[in-house]
């Protein structure tokens, strides 16, 4: 915190030595000239607040918006894009999808559930994704086994993370498939209820 107030004070404290240095003698500018530079930064910062919801949709100055997403997080950052239940015989899930938001996603197996969950190797899936775009494959992630993840009312495993618009377009409606490998009906044992969706994941 200090380290930001000396960073913002620096500009006009550096203006106003300099006018000194000068012998400068209009207090206009002696007032005027350092005072900008104080409130140039605020001016920003308020008008980045503002355009948030822009910048974190990627419509103007999307490479802000992963850093705009940890500090002012939309309501619905973290609603899934699409989730269905998974079903035992079933190993291939279709979804439409459109990425709201820039930055972080990944497929996510998880169950709700705040008990700790029995984590079994042997029981793990692996997933494959697939995005289509008119037709057309735009972006295929490997099959991966996926990493497991504890929250305060759910757990379950990552996949295939990537970033939008890095790998997917934001705001396209897409074709997603999701083709799932592994002993379904043993995992579902284990894990009952288990939905597989298409989320947001956090940008740190």
């Amino acid at each position: 915190m200090i380290a930001l107030l000396l960073l913002w004070l620096a500009p006009a404290a550096a203006i106003l030595l300099l006018l000194l240095v000068l012998r400068v003698r209009s207090k206009k500018l002696l007032i005027g000239l350092p005072f900008g530079a104080l409130l140039l930064p605020l001016l920003l910062l308020v008008g980045i607040y503002m355009a948030r919801v822009p910048i974190q949709q990627g419509k103007v100055m999307g490479e802000l918006g992963p850093l705009l997403n940890l500090l002012f997080p939309a309501e619905d950052l973290y609603i899934p894009l699409a989730e269905e239940q998974l079903q035992a015989g079933r190993t291939t899930y279709d979804f439409d999808v459109s990425h709201k938001y820039v930055g972080n996603h990944a497929v996510e197996v998880y169950v709700r559930s705040s008990s700790r969950p029995q984590w079994s190797a042997e029981r793990r899936l692996k997933i494959q994704v697939s995005y289509f775009r008119g037709g057309q494959a735009i972006k295929n992630m490997e099959e991966t086994e996926g990493s497991p993840f504890m929250g305060m009312d759910q757990y379950g495993y990552i996949y295939s993370s990537y970033r939008a618009p890095l790998d997917v377009p934001v705001g396209v409606m897409l074709y997603a498939r999701v083709s799932i490998q592994g002993d379904l009906e043993a995992f579902l044992e284990e894990h009952a209820g288990a939905m597989l969706a298409v989320k947001k994941l956090s940008d740190k």
